[in-house]
């Protein structure tokens, strides 16, 4: 099934209120974290209305319609969308040191810049994005064809040494990347992009980032600029993830 999209007029649109969201600028990584795994929640359910294939399909489309309504009256209200359980955790696993996920590794790779020289260290590269969430983190190789003994002592010595490379509190980073969301606006952002995919009535970039970026007088002459719609949708793409829900879930609030 194709769907047939038609450009939303004003009046389509005239829910989208940007004072409703200024809430978020003091709000808690548990707010972020729940108001993320909302939308994250809410667009596969969307996949679902979307494919034939699914069972109900119908009823996920009222569903979604539904949800999306609540959205409209009040953006920052909870959904009630609980945390799923997506993989088994390790038996290896302890409070402080995990196994790597696949799901960790692709959200990695997927954060990774495509120019990036190969022989960086991947986490210091990625701590400066500035929507990488994942700073409390090092990702580590160990070679265990080596003894007990020298793996825990190279690990010493290199924790000591990672650890004056990156000194940032962890629950000061998150809540300095929460600002820089508020700052782009990137909730207001997904909800347009949200809106256009339940109903599919058409909101282009452009007139997404004027509708955004009307109060901003710095952004507003960036308007048509490309970059500004570039990194707006990798913003997009990096933040509304499970695996970020999870992040800001085991950081300190």
């Amino acid at each position: 099934m194709t769907a047939k999209f038609s450009d939303a007029t004003d009046q389509d649109l005239e829910w989208f209120d940007l004072e409703n969201y200024h809430p978020l600028e003091s709000a808690s990584l548990a707010t972020w974290s729940t108001l993320i795994r909302d939308r994250v929640m809410l667009t596969h359910a969307i996949n679902s209305s979307k494919n034939p294939h699914t069972s109900d399909y119908e009823y996920f489309r009222q569903y979604c319609l539904e949800q999306f309504d609540k959205i409209k009256k009040d953006p920052l209200t909870p959904l009630g969308f609980t945390k799923r359980i997506l993989s088994v955790e390790s038996e290896t696993n302890t409070k402080t040191v995990n196994s790597i996920s696949t799901k960790r590794l692709r959200f990695l790779a997927n954060s990774i810049e495509i120019e990036v020289d190969e022989k960086t260290i991947a986490d210091l590269q990625l701590q400066k994005s500035e929507n990488y969430p994942l700073s409390q983190y090092a990702h580590v190789m160990v070679n265990l064809h080596a003894s007990s003994e020298d793996i825990k002592r190279d690990f010493a010595i290199w924790l000591k040494k990672y650890r004056k490379m990156h000194s940032t509190t962890p629950s000061d980073d998150h809540r300095n990347k929460t600002k820089i969301w508020y700052k782009n606006k990137v909730l207001q952002c997904k909800d347009l992009l949200l809106f256009e995919a339940i109903t599919d009535k058409r909101v282009i970039w452009t007139r997404i980032i004027a509708m955004i970026d009307v109060d901003d007088q710095v952004l507003s002459k960036a308007n048509q600029d490309h970059n500004r719609i570039k990194n707006l949708r990798q913003q997009i793409d990096q933040i509304f993830q499970d695996e970020i829900c999870d992040i800001l879930d085991n950081a300190q609030n």
